[in-house]
């Protein structure tokens, strides 16, 4: 004998109907769909436990899209969702969203909605379980360049303070033909130059006042011997 498939949903919600709830999330008037829609994620989503601390919210959501039972011509039977007690043109916006919500969580591919996008804050269906965080490969793009960015700049940094002490120390060892400050910039400005050339790179100069920050920011120390010769 041939095994009956269950009886399921007829016309409930399908995967593009995620784009009706995505454009309310996104809406400047959605604050109460995007409060359900966090404490639905932040359950787990475990949508029994969400609701179970929250009655009056399970009552609203079970008489958004109360169901029918209609038998077919064939040997199954269906249930079809009708229009239910809440969320009507005249409802308040809570119940406007309870219902969105319940309209939503009956959709199969509900947990391919995601977001906010750390970039551009919005809301968005996600094309596929791996996409877990961005919006968009243009999102994505640009945040993996700042960070790409800012990981550059500090290795920069550190470098030419690296450097900045290493001429400190070769200052002290030499005899004074020069003030530590020009010296030491004009150190930094060579091994920066070499650095450069060796890695394709635009060289990033070092001046007296890059010094003087550093110097004030603890990064180096500007050596004894160069304050006792600046006393009067």
């Amino acid at each position: 004998m041939k095994r009956q498939k269950p009886s399921t949903l007829q016309y409930g919600p399908i995967r593009e109907d995620l784009g009706i709830v995505e454009a309310k999330l996104n809406a400047p008037d959605g604050e109460e769909l995007r409060s359900l829609f966090e404490r639905w994620r932040a359950s787990g989503p475990n949508l029994q436990k969400m609701v179970n601390v929250d009655i009056d919210l399970w009552k609203d959501l079970q008489e958004a899209l109360p169901a029918t039972w209609l038998p077919t011509k064939g040997a199954r039977a269906h249930y079809v969702p009708l229009p239910g007690t809440i969320g009507h043109d005249n409802d308040t916006p809570v119940r406007k969203a309870r219902f969105l919500f319940a309209f939503f969580v009956l959709n199969p591919y509900c947990e391919m909605l995601s977001g906010p996008c750390p970039r551009c804050g919005k809301y968005f269906v996600r094309n596929s379980l791996h996409q877990k965080v961005y919006c968009s490969k243009n999102c994505s793009s640009h945040v993996t360049a700042i960070r790409s960015s800012k990981k550059s700049r500090s290795a920069a940094h550190k470098r030419r303070i690296d450097w900045a002490k290493e001429g400190t120390a070769e200052w002290l060892s030499r005899p004074r033909r020069n003030e530590w400050k020009s010296w030491v910039v004009e150190f930094v400005n060579t091994k920066e130059r070499s650095w450069a050339n060796k890695h394709k790179k635009s060289p990033g100069p070092v001046t007296r006042k890059s010094l003087t920050r550093w110097v004030n920011a603890g990064e180096i120390q500007q050596p004894l011997a160069e304050k006792r010769e600046q006393q009067p």
